[in-house]
């Protein structure tokens, strides 16, 4: 009786780290898609230096908060789907600042947003014990 009880609670504390995890995943899909309307906004007024600084810290949240947060062992083919995204990502985000291009920069935050609510989705989902 004592190993299922020690097993229930281990299968509960898991379930809540995991639904810890998810909301870090929106909190850095949060921060990304702000960082991404402060870049929009430096391209329409012409600050280049505050272009460059928004998406530089964009590109940081991509590597460092998305990818560095991927399991590719264990998420197999959608981690790499993500790892995908998130490279084109940080490609389109390197032209949109070369080019001060606000075409590429809304493409990627649409993009941002709809990986973001399927994320939000996931996290809302009940927790199974």
């Amino acid at each position: 009786m004592r190993g299922i009880k020690a097993y229930r609670e281990v299968s509960s504390h898991t379930a809540v780290l995991a639904a810890k995890q998810l909301d870090l995943v929106v909190l850095a899909y949060d921060a990304l898609i702000a960082r991404l309307h402060e870049a929009g906004e430096a391209i329409r007024t012409g600050d280049i230096a505050l272009r460059g600084e928004k998406i530089s810290r964009a590109l940081d949240i991509i590597d460092r908060g998305l990818v560095g947060s991927l399991d590719l062992e264990q998420g197999g083919s959608i981690a790499q789907s993500l790892k995908s995204h998130y490279q084109r990502w940080s490609l389109d985000l390197v032209r949109c600042n070369l080019k001060a291009d606000e075409a590429i920069l809304q493409s990627v935050l649409e993009d941002v947003k709809t990986i973001r609510s399927a994320w939000d989705e996931i996290r809302r989902l009940p927790v199974t014990r």
